[in-house]
Order: C-alpha cells, then structure tokens, then sequence
C-alpha cells in the first residue's frame, strides 16, 4: 500500500462518521455488539478469545434488509470464507472511499435490482432478515470493512437501530396536499 493511501486509510479510522449518508439497514434491537466477547464461537484477535468483527440487528424473519448507502452490490450468495459448517448468505456492497458493508445471515433470496454489479440506492431492498450459517436466531449481521479490516459499525451509524422501518408510504400522509390546501 502506497504511504498517501495508508495515511488515508488511518485517517478514515479515526473519523467517527456522522455522514447523513449511512443508515441503519433494518429495523430492531441490538443483540451483539462488536469487539471482544469471549464467545469461543467468534475467532480469536490478538488477546480476545472471541472477536465478533460486526454487530447484530434480531427481528422477525423476512424483515426487510436495506442499503446501509448507495454503491454497488459485489457479492451475492453463500459466505465464500466459511469452509467448514453451515455458511450463511450475504450481500456485500462497495460504498465511495473504499468501504465496503456486508449483510449476512439472510434468507437465500436474490432481490430484483440487487444483484451482483447493480447499483443500488441509499435505502433500495436488498434481501430479508434470516437465520442461515451459524445462527440462532432471526438476525442481521452488519459489518463495515475498510481497506485493512473490519471496522466498528458504530462509527458509520448514529444511536441503535430504529424499532421499525419507516417506508415510502409512512410519508405520503406528510406530503400529500389536502383539498383546499395550496402546495408552494
């Protein structure tokens, strides 16, 4: 790596994100946290027996599963690093500044207009909530990687994960004009 992309990347981890450009990908309560937890169920790193590299957003199976922000969708399927045990769906996509967000323990679905090389919207569906590879339960597993690893999601997004989805139909009472109303 080239000393000028290193400094960038250094100075990209230290940012603490407040760009209006992430958002939570789904609706529900935090489960796991990142960092160290001990579990012998996570990979070791460095001290910590167990290093959960993402966070866990749990909810109702099928809940929909949004772009944390807009870029372009790098891998859909089955977890190409497990090698042994039950491998859990992913989306990966690659967001401006080399980052990249992956979504695992999805249903195996593709969705139409998030498919490998589509572009997607900041918001656009891109799968639903799951419980495939080593799950126990209904969940999404957020990650952000950056060019020398996985990054605490938190930098990247602002308080917990809302307790519901707000929609393109939970607005339209707020815009749409009433009779006699003149819309400037």
């Amino acid at each position: 790596m080239a000393p000028l992309a290193a400094a960038n990347d250094a100075a990209a981890e230290e940012k603490v994100f407040d760009d209006p450009a992430f958002s939570w990908p789904t609706a529900g309560r935090l489960t796991q946290d990142y960092g160290c937890t001990g579990m012998r169920t996570n990979p070791r790193r460095g001290a910590c027996r167990g290093f959960h590299n993402g966070i866990d957003i749990a909810n109702e199976r099928g809940t929909h599963i949004l772009a944390a922000a807009a870029g372009v969708v790098e891998y859909v399927g089955w977890d190409p690093y497990t090698h042994s045990g039950p491998r859990a769906w992913v989306v990966i996509i690659g967001h401006a500044g080399g980052l990249r967000t992956w979504y695992a323990h999805l249903l195996p679905r593709r969705v139409v207009g998030a498919r490998v090389g589509d572009r997607v919207q900041h918001g656009q569906l891109i799968g639903h909530m799951g419980m495939t590879g080593r799950a126990t339960g209904y969940h999404l597993h957020l990650m952000v990687e950056g060019e020398r690893g996985f990054l605490d999601p938190h930098r990247y997004f602002a308080g917990s994960p809302p307790k519901r989805l707000l929609t393109k139909f939970d607005l339209v009472p707020l815009i749409r004009p009433t009779l006699g109303m003149t819309v400037v």
